[in-house]
Order: structure tokens, then C-alpha cells, then sequence
């Protein structure tokens, strides 16, 4: 593991090359960076990889990002995941729905391989990324888990609305081996029906997403608790649903609840990358990627259902502009 520097980095060696010899080389010759990012969950049929390289450009670099052949290996590399005494081996395939941004898109070439039930216990997993051009290896290693272990406690069986009683609008749950940060989402289903053609009807959901929570080691022997704001989960509705006098919405008498997790790897990367920084503080990515930049962690959510109690519904028919009706239970109970 290892956090980078590349500006450090860039300084450090031209002040020890020009200190220790006069005739040294600016510019050293082209060599492929591997960059590989990738998150394991063990409850997933496939994993897929994104294993580039980095590259140079005499012109402008976001235009460059958007060439494919700026960010691909010409030739296909050797990737394997190891633990213990198995090799999970992994083949290439062009995905055709990614969002656009800096990088090139909506095609992309990943790496993928089938992972369902082969990463059975708790110890460390090996990615091995080869390169048969140039015989060098890019590796890393990160701790896996397994959230079905994960136990929310409370609430039990309804989500509470009642904001007379506080200390039922906390979320309790306990930690597990191997993570360190945890995000509580809500999610809210509902149709959405045109009154005029009935069978028109589009399911959707909306979701609200609680403070991150980071336990204070991976052991997994921690409660942790968090409370949720209903006028903040109802604005939230609010502002994430058009208005609309047409349109006739429902929800659903049931809202998920997920705990979403990562491991320590993941939370390092998270915090290099975010916005908390002092504007006269340089940032350090976090890499965990042997000869070579990226990321290589695990991640899992584990979901609970409950039910509303009364004072929700009442509370989310009455948000004003979304024409909520009733449930769909209802809906389909008398169409």
C-alpha cells in the first residue's frame, strides 16, 4: 500500500539526480503504467475490472481521456485473482452503456470473470496483472468480508415517523471483521400511473442517504447508531420527484433499508479523493496498486425491509406537488 505523491515524487528525483549527477536525462524513456481499479463483492455473480494504462499527450489531456486508444493497452494483459490455492482467471469484454464524463464512453473494455461462490472466507485476495510484452507484474491485495453478517438492530419491523418519541429515529446495527465505513440509504418505492391509461404504470424509487459512519477498528465487535431526520427524508422526496397535477403516484407500503460497506482500502481511497482539504494542502491519492496507480477493494450491502407506520403514509401523501393518492398495494387491490 502506499500513498503517492506525483508531485513529490517529481521534485525528489530531480533534486537527488542533479545533486548526484551532472549528466542526467529530463526525460527517461516511455514505459506503460498500469492503472487498475476494481471492487470485490462476494455476493456478485461476475466482478468486473478496469485495467488501462496511464499516457502522455502534446495536446489537451480531457481530449486525450476521450480517445480509447489513449487510455488501452494495445494487446490483451494476464489478470488473475489468487487466494490460497485457487486462480480466478479474467478475459476481456466491451460494455456499451457507460455515462460519459472525462473519460472515453459509452463503449468501454473491462476485465471480468465469474466470482460467485469463490471467495468463500474471510482471508486476503491477490489481483495479478501481468503484462506478456514486457514481463512486469502490477499487484495488489486487499481483505475481503462478508456483510450478510451484518445484524441491524433497530428498528425492528416499522420505520417510525414519530418525532415525539426521538429515540426511535436511530438505525442501530453492528460492525463487521475486515470494514471500516458504513452509509445507511432508505429507499422509497412508488408508481407513478397515468390516470387516463392505467396500464401506463412505472415503478421507481427514490433513495435518502444517512452520514457516513467509520468504526474505529475492523475487529467487528462495534454497535454503531445513527439517527435519521424525517423532514430532511421528506424534503429529499420532495425535491427528487418532478411535481406533477397529471400524473397519480403511489408508494409502496415497504421501504428498504441498506447498509452499504467498504473496507479500509476503499475508505483511504474515499478520503484522498475528497473535497475536505485545505486549499494550501496538496492532496495525495491513495494507491494500493503495486508498480502501478489505482485501487483494488471490497465492498457489500447488506438490505433490510419495513413497513410504514401510520403517521409515513400520512406524512408522504400529504408532500405538496406529487400527487401522492395512496399505496400501490391499494392501487392494486381495486384495478
Amino acid at each position: 500500500m502506499k500513498n503517492t505523491s506525483y508531485f513529490t515524487i517529481v521534485i525528489s528525483i530531480f533534486f537527488l539526480t542533479t545533486s548526484c549527477n551532472k549528466d542526467f536525462k529530463l526525460f527517461e524513456d516511455y514505459k506503460d503504467i498500469t492503472i487498475a481499479y476494481g471492487l470485490i463483492n462476494i455476493e456478485d455473480s461476475i466482478t468486473y475490472l478496469r485495467i488501462e494504462k496511464a499516457f502522455l499527450t502534446y495536446g489537451d489531456m480531457y481530449e486525450s481521456a476521450q480517445i480509447a486508444d489513449s487510455n488501452l493497452f494495445p494487446y490483451k494483459l494476464d489478470v488473475r485473482i489468487e487466494k490460497e490455492n485457487t486462480e480466478i482467471i479474467f478475459d476481456t469484454i466491451t460494455i456499451f452503456n457507460k455515462k460519459g464524463g472525462i473519460f472515453y464512453a459509452p463503449k468501454m473494455q473491462v476485465y471480468y470473470a465469474v466470482t460467485k461462490g469463490k471467495f468463500e472466507n474471510l482471508d486476503p485476495i491477490k489481483l495479478v496483472i501481468k503484462n506478456p510484452k514486457t514481463n512486469e507484474y502490477a499487484t495488489s491485495e486487499t481483505m475481503i468480508y462478508d456483510a450478510s453478517r451484518l445484524k441491524i438492530i433497530s428498528p425492528t419491523n416499522y420505520i417510525s415517523f414519530d418525532t415525539s418519541i426521538p429515540e426511535k429515529l436511530f438505525i442501530n446495527f453492528n460492525t463487521i471483521q475486515n470494514t471500516r465505513l458504513y452509509q445507511v440509504a432508505m429507499r422509497l418505492y412508488y408508481m407513478e400511473v397515468d390516470p387516463q391509461i392505467p396500464e401506463s404504470c412505472i415503478y421507481k424509487h427514490i433513495d435518502y442517504y444517512l452520514e457516513e459512519q467509520i468504526a474505529l477498528t475492523t475487529d467487528g465487535t462495534e454497535r454503531l447508531s445513527i439517527t435519521y431526520n424525517i423532514d430532511a427524508l421528506l424534503a429529499a422526496v420532495s425535491n427528487g420527484i418532478p411535481s406533477s397535477t397529471t400524473l397519480e403516484r403511489y408508494w409502496s407500503d415497504e421501504m428498504e433499508l441498506s447498509v452499504n460497506t467498504a473496507n479500509e482500502d476503499f475508505m483511504a481511497y474515499q478520503q484522498s479523493t475528497s473535497s475536505d482539504y485545505s486549499i494550501i494542502m496538496y492532496r495525495k491519492t491513495y494507491s494500493n496498486i503495486e508498480n502501478g496507480y489505482g485501487l483494488f477493494a471490497c465492498r457489500a450491502i447488506k438490505t433490510k425491509v419495513f413497513q410504514y407506520d401510520n403517521r409515513a403514509k400520512t406524512r408522504i401523501k400529504n408532500i405538496e406537488g406529487l400527487n401522492f393518492k395512496g399505496s400501490i398495494e391499494d392501487y392494486e387491490d381495486n384495478n
